[in-house]
C-alpha cells in the first residue's frame, strides 16, 4: 500500500508511543520523507541502500513497463530520490550502504555495519 505524509507521520508517532526499538520500512519513496522521519523519530537511524543505477532502472521498467526510460517515472524518479537523500548526507543518523556490498567479503562487514546498534551521540 502507498502511504501519504499524514499516514506516515501517524505511523511514526505510533511507533514512538509504543517505544519501538526497531522499525523497518522498505520503500524507496521514503527517501523523500526523511524530514518527517527525523522530525517524528529524532533518534532514528536510516539506512540508505545505494543500488547500481542500471539495476534500479530495470526494476522501474518492470514496475512501469510502458514508461519512457528517460522520463519522469524512471530516470526522473531515480534522480529525484537520490537528490532527496543527498540533502541529508551529512546527517549522522543516515547510513549509506551499497546494496551489492551487503553480502560481500569475509564476515559480511557491510551487513554487520548496517545491523550494528547505532552509536550514541555525544
Amino acid at each position: 500500500p502507498r502511504y501519504d505524509d499524514a499516514t506516515f507521520a501517524a505511523l511514526a508517532v505510533a511507533a514512538k508511543g509504543a517505544n519501538a526499538t526497531a522499525w523497518l520500512v522498505k520503500s524507496p519513496s521514503n527517501c523523500c520523507r526523511l524530514g518527517y522521519v527525523f522530525k517524528f523519530l529524532p533518534a532514528a537511524r536510516v539506512v540508505a541502500l545505494v543500488r547500481d543505477g542500471r539495476d534500479v532502472l530495470l526494476s522501474l521498467l518492470e514496475r512501469y513497463p510502458t514508461a519512457d526510460p528517460a522520463g519522469p517515472l524512471c530516470l526522473g524518479r531515480w534522480v529525484n530520490d537520490n537528490a532527496a537523500i543527498l540533502l541529508y548526507q551529512k546527517d549522522p543518523r543516515l547510513l549509506f550502504a551499497r546494496y551489492e556490498d551487503l553480502f560481500a567479503g569475509r564476515g559480511f562487514p557491510a551487513l554487520r555495519r548496517v545491523l550494528a546498534p547505532p552509536r550514541k551521540r555525544p
